[in-house]
């Protein structure tokens, strides 16, 4: 932490001198505005950034770096948590089919995320979703509202004997992992974006709440998967003829 001492000018101005590294960073020069941001808890905090206009933040995977397609789509999730607004996948020969298929399973599994560009040799992601349209407090309740109906359908398949419906459930886990994804990606967004916080009307702390609640509802998640799965191999096992 850098302490600076409170100047008084004037008999009635309070002067704070800023840091030389922080204002050559920015570009900051004489007479340039700066914005102050009074937060939630009562800290104030200073933006270079005065007209609130979203980061753009841009991530390239050379294709020659990744031999296995599941490892390319981990890192394309890892991508879009981290924030990454533009996402290109470049080869210097033609994007294998499974490849392909990797970048189509990677728009289904995240919200927001669409191919804008490609051909032989390249793919280009970008992000079409305004975070603000997504309050985190109605991500949570989707997910708990999904979460829910996956417990109490897993119990219904095993009263049931139904093995469509542990499918069912098992399926679902994926809208769950949508939801937490797009919410740990809010999450990191909010914490680097005072203009965001500013325009969702949430601090960073109350989005790391929301982020581990999720969390949280994720894991609950896959312990229905669990249950589901195993109700799925029981029913298998009555299946088969004795002996």
């Amino acid at each position: 932490m850098d302490i600076r001492k409170i100047q008084v000018t004037g008999g009635s101005s309070f002067v704070l001198s800023l840091p030389k590294s922080w204002a050559t960073k920015h570009h900051i020069q004489k007479n340039d505005p700066i914005g102050i941001i009074t937060q939630a808890d009562g800290n104030l905090l200073i933006t270079a950034d005065i007209k609130g206009i979203p980061t753009q933040r841009e991530k390239e995977f050379f294709l020659k770096d990744y031999a296995d397609p599941e490892c390319l789509f981990r890192c394309l999730i890892s991508a879009y948590i981290t924030g990454y607004t533009t996402i290109r996948i470049t080869a210097k020969v033609r994007i294998p089919s499974d490849v392909r298929q990797i970048v189509r399973v990677y728009t289904q599994m995240t919200i927001g995320q669409e191919v804008a560009e490609e051909n032989d040799t390249f793919i280009t992601l970008k992000d079409i979703l305004n975070p603000s349209e997504m309050p985190l407090d109605n991500t949570i309740k989707r997910m708990y509202t999904i979460v829910k109906s996956m417990h109490e359908d897993a119990i219904t398949a095993l009263e049931e004997k139904n093995a469509s419906l542990c499918q069912d459930v098992i399926s679902r886990d994926n809208d769950i992992d949508r939801l937490h994804w797009l919410i740990s990606r809010q999450y990191h967004l909010i914490t680097h974006d005072p203009a965001l916080s500013r325009k969702m009307n949430i601090t960073a702390g109350a989005a790391m709440t929301f982020f581990q609640i999720s969390r949280t509802i994720e894991r609950i998640a896959d312990h229905a998967v669990t249950i589901a799965t195993n109700v799925q191999n029981l029913l298998l096992l009555a299946e088969e003829p004795d002996g």
